[in-house]
């Protein structure tokens, strides 16, 4: 399932419409097509910037990706780490992970693990004890709401407890399905004008969208 990412910070919501895909959403027969896939693509990702106490508890309730690395991710822990990424590393390497979107850079598993490992060493998305996975960092990046409680512990004698958090209910960004009319649009329709960097909004040229596969590769 392919995921569609908004690169810019400067085009509200609202404005880019993707036409090309079928089924047409206003247009469908709901008894016999499958669900529609036009839709607006209008949201940049949410990353509220996470604080913990000196016991990796959370002072308030968090929303993005911050927040799904603070309680998915195990810091070291493809070394000898097993406690929670601190609130300092969640911040950062969520920086790091949305810039990397922006610059339109693929977010593969090898790509995730990376950026960690920048912040924390011998730290991974999805082993050495973290719970993460590729399809929930691009759910978070094309727009979904991920959000951790308030008062939730990270970890308990420096081991990391479960995930606490959770995605919103029901989802915000309508799926978008592989085939024939997605990668149509992607190399010569609606979605290449959005992803080349010749595209301009109110005469600033520049990528608007870029196109992951499920694996986080750039489509």
């Amino acid at each position: 399932m392919p995921y569609i990412c908004m690169r810019r910070t400067d085009i509200p919501e609202g404005i880019l419409q993707v036409l090309d895909l079928w089924p047409n959403t206003s247009l469908r027969n709901p008894v016999i097509d499958p669900p529609g896939q036009t839709k607006y693509v209008s949201f940049v990702p949410q990353n509220d910037t996470v604080e913990t106490d000196g016991g990796r508890v959370t002072l308030a309730a968090y929303r993005g990706l911050a927040a799904y690395l603070l309680d998915n991710v195990v810091s070291g822990g493809l070394g000898v780490g097993t406690g929670a990424l601190s609130d300092a590393n969640a911040n950062d390497a969520a920086a790091a992970i949305v810039a990397g979107m922006q610059a339109g850079h693929a977010m593969t598993e090898f790509d995730l693990d990376a950026y960690l490992t920048a912040v924390v060493a011998n730290t991974g998305i999805a082993t050495g004890g973290s719970t993460g996975t590729v399809v929930e960092v691009l759910s978070i990046l094309s727009g979904e709401i991920y959000t951790v409680p308030t008062a939730s512990g990270m970890e308990v004698g420096g081991v990391k407890t479960a995930r606490t958090g959770a995605f919103g209910n029901p989802l915000r960004v309508r799926r978008t399905y592989d085939g024939l009319a997605l990668n149509a649009s992607c190399a010569e329709g609606k979605l290449s004008v959005f992803k080349s960097a010749s595209f301009e909004y109110l005469d600033t040229p520049g990528a608007a969208l870029v196109v992951y596969s499920n694996t986080g590769s750039v489509m």
